[in-house]
C-alpha cells in the first residue's frame, strides 16, 4: 500500500509549484502542498519536490506574515496560514533526519 501510495505522490510531483491535487492538474494551491508535504511525513518518502514546496510556501506569504492560498495572490487568512507553517515544519522534519514519526500518530499518542 505504502509503495502505490509513494507511486501517486510521484506522479502528483511538479518540478514549477512541489505537488498538484491530481498528475498534470495546475495551478497548484497552498492546500495541494500541504497534503502533499503531509502524505509524504505519514509515509515516510523524502521528496525531490520538497525544495519547490518550501518555494511556493515563501511566495504565498504576505507583508503581513499571514499566507495566501496561492502564488497569484489573495488575502492572507488563518486557514492558509497554518497549512503554510504546518507544511514547512514537516518539511523541515522530512529533510533533517531519517526517522519520521507522523505527526498525526503524536497527536494520537498525547494522553
Amino acid at each position: 500500500m505504502l509503495q502505490t501510495s509513494r507511486d501517486f505522490l510521484r506522479h502528483c510531483e511538479d518540478p514549477e509549484y512541489g505537488f498538484l491535487s491530481v498528475p498534470n492538474a495546475r495551478p497548484a494551491f497552498l492546500e495541494h502542498i500541504h497534503a502533499g508535504v503531509l502524505a509524504c511525513s505519514v509515509i515516510g518518502y523524502r521528496s525531490p519536490a520538497l525544495p519547490r514546496c518550501e518555494e511556493f510556501i515563501e511566495k504565498c506569504q504576505k507583508g503581513n506574515g499571514g499566507y495566501v492560498r496561492s502564488v497569484f495572490g489573495g488575502s492572507a487568512t488563518l486557514e492558509n496560514t497554518w497549512l503554510a507553517v504546518e507544511a514547512g515544519a514537516l518539511i523541515r522534519r522530512l529533510e533533517s533526519g531519517p526517522e519520521i514519526i507522523p505527526h498525526m500518530m503524536e497527536r494520537e499518542a498525547l494522553p
